[in-house]
């Protein structure tokens, strides 16, 4: 696992870790987890090495109230941790 923080975009209201953040006093943005490949003998069946990354940006927009409130939704529908 690498884990990458900065302070530009520490003002965001979202988090991925937000302990992390508190911590180092700057955003956790960017996380990028590593597998290798595995086999499974019962199975017979091999897994490829693969990887997964998470990036947070800030980004510019036109206020549109669609993705707002998409993202008003998103922070009642879930229980983000804090």
């Amino acid at each position: 696992m690498a884990a990458l923080s900065t302070n530009k975009i520490k003002d965001i209201d979202y988090s991925f870790c937000r302990e992390l953040d508190t911590l180092k006093d700057k955003k956790l943005y960017k996380i990028r987890l590593q597998y290798n490949s595995q086999y499974y003998k019962e199975f017979s069946f091999k897994v490829p090495e693969r990887a997964f990354l998470f990036e947070m940006n800030e980004v510019t927009f036109d206020g549109s109230k669609d993705v707002i409130a998409l993202f008003e939704k998103a922070k009642t529908d879930y229980e983000f941790k804090k």
